[in-house]
């Protein structure tokens, strides 16, 4: 008897396939929300493609179907909580099956409703796109920070999408309905920053031959971001200090303060704290912007973000473009994508990505039309030690796989001792977790 005549879909639309590639296409060729996956055996070229395939499904929710003894395998359990909404022990009970599609179903289309109100370009979408910790920390330090009325700084790598997160922070504020001002202070020259901020009354200087109102004011009743705030000169550091403490404004050659409502949001790659000691930051304006911190995570931390994010470019330069190839990324295109080291953080994945849709003709987009392949594709330079390390790790983790956890088993197959084994497990266990320590103080 079928799954489907088994627990009574009558009212489900269903498609039944019986391999991974039928099951890839139908992602992107039908609206399907939920996705059932019978997991019954555990062989690791299976757990990956089942990974893979997950991963393609933007806002399908997956529920694994398994049997007592392939759950008892480490790396089958890991996988279901890192890409499963749900899962469901054999044989199949339908008082808990037909409750969790239920759940799955709603889950998935709140995640499309959402989608849909956001607006489809990127600049307004991919803030919100990330399943990572990482990117979870970040929505919920924006939810948290943006009705409260203080100063923000934000930090990060470049192309990390600081300005975005002030936009998010800005759009989910009771100021939404205010203006949003932004100044980049590294695109102005430095005579001119003062009077961007602050504007001027005619006759102020040479040229002055009219008013003019300055960003700060502009944004009376709403936000203005500070984009590279580390770059600007110390008389605008003072002056906006002055700004920041007494909430007035006084425009190049006039004597009048002018009290305003702004919410100053401000953002830098550079290291402020570095700037502050060095002495060509001012301390006490560090401490008033620095009210409310959000760092933006670099997208080498975001690993799980890099498919969806990916996937999202393709779609809105398919569009934009008109094209309809290609239509997918290939197996060793995403390979690449999730090892490349992302210098230019999410900011070079679109330029790659929108790159591939313009160049590729073909079906799949490969590695050289992102402008990616294996002489550039690692996360690092290594030391042959590091490498003799990571090689001797690996091997022990699949033996021990392959082994279904019996380490008298994998000695015999990597050619060791039951004691040896146990001492090298013993110290891969402590290097990981001097290098995590050792990560954590670079940070």
């Amino acid at each position: 008897m079928s799954l489907v005549d088994n627990i009574g879909l009558d009212h489900w639309n269903v498609t039944k396939i019986n391999d991974i590639n039928s099951a890839k296409k139908a992602i992107f060729t039908d609206n399907h929300r939920v996705g059932i996956v019978f997991m019954t055996r555990y062989q690791p070229d299976f757990l990956r493609c089942i990974q893979e395939l997950v991963s393609l499904g933007k806002h399908v929710q997956w529920i694994a179907m398994t049997d007592d003894i392939t759950i008892s395998n480490p790396m089958v359990r890991e996988t279901i909580v890192n890409h499963f909404y749900d899962y469901q022990r054999l044989p199949i009970d339908m008082s808990r099956l037909l409750p969790a599609l239920c759940r799955a179903y709603g889950m998935s289309e709140l995640a499309r409703s959402i989608a849909r109100n956001y607006d489809t370009s990127i600049e307004k979408n991919y803030i919100l796109i990330g399943k990572s910790t990482a990117m979870k920390n970040v929505r919920q330090q924006i939810i948290k920070m943006a009705p409260v009325e203080k100063t923000v700084l934000i930090t990060g790598e470049s192309g990390t999408g600081k300005e975005l997160a002030a936009r998010a922070l800005h759009q989910f504020s009771q100021r939404a309905k205010g203006p949003w001002i932004t100044v980049n202070s590294a695109a102005l020259p430095a005579n001119l920053i003062q009077s961007e901020l602050f504007g001027y009354e005619r006759g102020a200087f040479t040229g002055a031959n009219r008013f003019k109102m300055g960003k700060i004011e502009a944004a009376n009743e709403g936000t203005i971001l500070l984009d590279e705030i580390g770059d600007i000169a110390p008389d605008v550091q003072i002056a906006l200090l002055r700004f920041l403490q007494e909430k007035t404004i006084e425009r190049l050659g006039g004597t009048e303060s002018i009290g305003l409502n702004v919410r100053v949001i401000a953002a830098t790659h550079r290291d402020l704290k570095r700037a502050v000691v060095e002495g060509t930051f001012r301390e006490d304006l560090y401490y008033r912007l620095n009210t409310l911190h959000l760092q933006m995570p670099p997208l080498r931390e975001r690993e799980d973000d890099i498919i969806d994010l990916a996937y999202c470019f393709l779609e809105k330069f398919l569009r934009e473009q008109n094209k309809s190839k290609p239509r997918d990324f290939s197996i060793e295109a995403l390979r690449v994508m999730r090892v490349h080291n992302w210098p230019g953080n999410v900011r070079e994945l679109i330029n790659r990505v929108e790159r591939a849709v313009l160049f590729c003709d073909d079906r799949l987009i490969a590695p050289k039309h992102l402008d990616l392949d294996r002489r550039n594709n690692s996360r690092q330079i290594v030391t042959i030690e590091e490498a003799r390390k990571r090689a001797e790790h690996d091997a022990i983790h699949i033996a021990i796989q392959h082994a279904n956890g019996n380490l008298t088993r994998a000695a015999k197959v990597l050619g060791i001792s039951r004691a040896s084994l146990y001492r090298l497990c013993k110290f891969n266990v402590e290097m990981n977790e001097n290098n995590q320590a050792h990560r954590k103080l670079r940070k």
